[in-house]
């Protein structure tokens, strides 16, 4: 009886370690995947930041009125990320009043 309890554990093991370096091994393989591929959201240069303030600023008139339309979710995200990391569409939309629509980017 001993011996069969010896070697049902020593079975068993020998799967749970099969098992436990495989699915290391598999997971170093997409860590290596994840390791190369782009982090957060990009940056974009001050040409592209230009082009978003420009289509906002298209939009100024329907946005200033009283209880006009939303900024498009898209275009708030982009803006957004201008604003943080561009001085110029910041100081842009800062001289036309849209920078109201950004509370937590000024």
């Amino acid at each position: 009886m001993r011996a069969y309890v010896l070697g049902s554990m020593m079975l068993w093991s020998a799967f749970f370690l099969v098992w436990y370096f495989l699915t290391l091994y598999t997971a170093s393989g997409e860590l290596e995947k994840m390791q190369f591929g782009p982090s957060g959201a990009p940056v974009m240069s001050a040409a592209g930041c230009a082009v978003e303030v420009a289509a906002l600023l298209a939009m100024s008139d329907e946005l200033l009125k009283a209880g006009g339309p939303e900024v498009p979710a898209e275009l708030r995200t982009t803006i957004e990320g201008c604003i943080s990391f561009d001085a110029v569409s910041r100081d842009t939309l800062a001289k036309t009043q849209l920078i109201r629509f950004f509370p937590g980017k000024r």
